[in-house]
C-alpha cells in the first residue's frame, strides 16, 4: 500500500512540473523590438493575408454580446505576438471623431433601412394594384350597385357607395330627415306635460314657447289677449273709444272656459 502511495505522489509531482513547463512555453514573450520589425515588414499592406495574421496576431477573443438591437454591442480582444493585448490611448479629439463617425454610420444605416422599407412598400402596392386591375377589367376597385337607383358602376375609391352626386344627395337627405325626426321625438319625450292655457288639457309642447294644445286653443288665446288689451286700454283712456273694435272681437271669444273646450270638441 505504501508503494502505491509513493508512486501516486511521484506522478503528481511530475504532473506539476510538466504543467509549469508548458505554461512557460505558452506564456507570450514580450519583445517590442521583434514586434516593431514585423510592423515594418508588413508596412502599408494591400490586403490581409493568412501569413500576416499568423505572424502578427497571437489570438482573438470574442466576448459574449450584450444588449439588444439596435443597441447591441460585442467586445473583441486582440492579442498580438511579442506585446500581448494592445489598446491604444485616444486623445479627446480622436474620441470625438470616433463618436461622430459612429453616429454617421448609424444614421446611414437608418436611412438605408427606411429606404428599403419604402421601396418594398411601393413594390407591394404596385403588385396589389396590378392584381386588382387584372381582376376588375382594368379598374382598381370591383363593380358595385347603387342602393338608390340600382345602377351598376365602377367606383374610383373603395368607400364609394353611390353612382352619382344626385343619388348620394337623396340618401343623405333621407338620413338627415330621419335623424332630425329621432332628435325631435327624443326632445319631445324629455319635455314634461303642461296644462293648456285655454282648455286646461295636459299635453307635451314641441317647444317651451308653446302654451296651447291645438290650433283652436291657440286662436282663442290670441283673441283673449286682444280682448284683455282693449279692456286695459279702455280703463286707462276712457275718453278714447274702442267699442267698434271690441264689437268685432267679442263675438269670437266664448264667455267661459268649458264652452271653449266644448267648441274645440265640436270642431
Amino acid at each position: 500500500m505504501a508503494k502505491y502511495d509513493a508512486e501516486q505522489q511521484d506522478l503528481e509531482r511530475k504532473l506539476e512540473e510538466l504543467t509549469e513547463v508548458l505554461s512557460e512555453q505558452k506564456a507570450p514573450k514580450i519583445n517590442p523590438e521583434k514586434f516593431a520589425e514585423l510592423i515594418k515588414k508588413y508596412k502599408n499592406p494591400q490586403k490581409l493575408s493568412r501569413e500576416m495574421v499568423r505572424e502578427i496576431v497571437d489570438k482573438i477573443v470574442v466576448c459574449q454580446a450584450e444588449g439588444t438591437k439596435p443597441n447591441r454591442s460585442q467586445r473583441i480582444e486582440i492579442y498580438f505576438n511579442f506585446i500581448g493585448q494592445y489598446a491604444p490611448e485616444y486623445t479627446e479629439a480622436e474620441r470625438v471623431e470616433i463618436q461622430a463617425k459612429k453616429e454617421r454610420v448609424a444614421e446611414e444605416k437608418n436611412r438605408q433601412r427606411h429606404e428599403y422599407h419604402r421601396e418594398y412598400n411601393r413594390k407591394y402596392a404596385r403588385q396589389k394594384k396590378e392584381e386588382a386591375m387584372a381582376q376588375n377589367d382594368g379598374h382598381l376597385y370591383p363593380q358595385k350597385i347603387c342602393p338608390v337607383c340600382g345602377k351598376e358602376f365602377w367606383p374610383n375609391v373603395s368607400y364609394r357607395k353611390y353612382c352619382s352626386e344626385e343619388c348620394s344627395g337623396q340618401e343623405k337627405s333621407k338620413y338627415y330627415v330621419a335623424e332630425n325626426e329621432k332628435r325631435r321625438q327624443k326632445r319631445i319625450a324629455a319635455i314634461e306635460e303642461i296644462p293648456c292655457k285655454v282648455c286646461g288639457k295636459m299635453f307635451k309642447p314641441a317647444t317651451k314657447q308653446i302654451n296651447t294644445c291645438s290650433e283652436y286653443c291657440k286662436r282663442q288665446n290670441y283673441l283673449q289677449g286682444k280682448k284683455d288689451w282693449y279692456e286695459r286700454h279702455k280703463k286707462k283712456h276712457p275718453d278714447k273709444g274702442a267699442e267698434s273694435e271690441l264689437q268685432v272681437i267679442m263675438p269670437l271669444i266664448p264667455a267661459a272656459r268649458p264652452e271653449i273646450a266644448a267648441g274645440q270638441a265640436a270642431v
